[in-house]
């Protein structure tokens, strides 16, 4: 669906202010969680390439920060330590974080385009509201800004505020965010039929 390529952006983590040295190698996969003034992280590292993790973390005081593409995404303290051992691959550790939401972007809604920056898209409208679930290629949006949806249908264009979002990242995908946005449905025009189910 998307039509430039995806970006190759690392995350940056660091622990109490400093970024583990082989922690670029051994990181798997990260995603930050915000939603209603609340956040999340869980950051997986393979075990082998990073034995030391569990050493470097002291549950509920050990403070974790992820900055995506320049700018800090994620702020808390680590509350978890799993160890995943599945059949047939490498242990890898789990770090679980929970912090505060951190809103951003800016004033101006962020343009997403069909065939640009959206890489997958489902528009659901009910009863006067749109909702959207969206991921994109645009890595500075932020819990509470605002994007500007452009369709192959201008029924389903509009202005959404992102309610909820993710901020993923792993070795196959790379750095890509995930958003549930809300705005109004337009009205119908003259003559036309309201969408199915509204």
């Amino acid at each position: 669906m998307v039509d430039t390529p995806i970006p190759v952006v690392m995350p940056r983590v660091s622990l109490d202010g400093k970024v583990p040295p082989r922690l670029g190698v051994a990181l798997e996969s990260l995603v930050v969680h915000c939603k209603e003034g609340r956040g999340a992280a869980s950051l997986t590292v393979d075990r082998e390439s990073m034995p030391e993790l569990r050493t470097l973390v002291s549950l509920g005081h050990t403070m974790l920060e992820v900055t995506l593409a320049g700018a800090s995404i994620f702020t808390g303290k680590a509350h978890g330590v799993d160890l995943l051992v599945r059949e047939a691959a490498a242990p890898r550790v789990v770090l679980r974080a929970k912090g505060d939401d951190q809103p951003g972007g800016t004033i101006d809604p962020t343009p997403l385009r069909l065939d640009h920056e959206i890489l997958s898209l489902v528009v659901r409208q009910r009863r006067g509201i749109s909702r959207i679930r969206c991921v994109t290629t645009v890595l500075t949006l932020r819990h509470g800004c605002r994007v500007a949806l452009t369709t192959a249908d201008a029924a389903f264009d509009g202005s959404f505020q992102v309610t909820e979002i993710w901020h993923r990242f792993d070795g196959h995908h790379g750095a890509r965010v995930e958003f549930i946005g809300e705005g109004v449905a337009p009205t119908p025009h003259a003559g036309e039929r309201p969408t199915s189910g509204s």
